[in-house]
């Protein structure tokens, strides 16, 4: 019994770490997503 409940517990820890892995990924990427700005700029000012 006590090696399933450790196996449980394991498999929580893995989940929270995974989790918390893949929110390390996706919260700096949207972030820099987010403030990436592309200016419009006018046909006037290219050069011919």
């Amino acid at each position: 019994m006590g090696l399933i409940l450790l196996s449980i517990a394991s498999h929580e820890v893995n989940t929270w770490y995974v989790f918390l892995a893949m929110m390390g990924v996706c919260v700096p990427h949207g972030l820099w997503v987010q403030n990436e700005t592309v200016e419009t700029i006018p046909c006037s000012r290219f050069e011919t």
